[in-house]
């Protein structure tokens, strides 16, 4: 059963990490409030709050396995089985405590992704970083 959560965890992060790369008006873009064409951490924060907003249906301040399931457009990324492990030896999991359950603290931090996508470590995603999230893995699984 912890495997099972660890994994459909780890697909969503995954997933996360697919939406990263999406074409300008989706994924990390949608977070750059000022349109700047850079996401500061502040935007990237602002952003995941919304969409854990939008995940968590029942308002209950966690996202169950459903509410995961439903916010992952068309299943898991390529390359990936659902149940499966993640490419990359498992890095997604995003449930810091062990819980079963996504917090919003768990879903906002997730695990250093901003940190990941942030390359150069200035505290912002600029649109080199953004570009080069397919080629350093950033979720789509082989052949994305």
């Amino acid at each position: 059963m912890k495997s099972t959560i660890l994994a459909a965890a780890s697909l969503l992060a995954l997933s996360c990490g697919a939406a990263l790369a999406q074409a300008p008006g989706g994924g990390l873009l949608a977070a750059d409030a000022n349109k700047d064409g850079v996401i500061t951490k502040a935007e990237f924060d602002t952003q995941r709050t919304v969409r854990f907003a939008e995940l968590d249906k029942n308002k209950d301040g966690f996202l169950s396995e459903e509410e995961r399931a439903a916010g992952r457009q068309g299943g898991p990324p390529p390359g990936v089985q659902a149940g499966g492990p993640p490419p990359g030896g498992g890095r997604g999991n995003i449930d810091a405590n062990s819980d079963g359950k996504i917090s919003k603290t768990e879903y906002i931090a997730d695990n250093g992704l901003f940190q990941r996508v942030d390359a150069n470590k200035d505290g912002k995603i600029d649109a080199a970083e953004r570009a080069a999230i397919p080629a350093r893995g950033g979720g789509r699984g082989p052949g994305g």
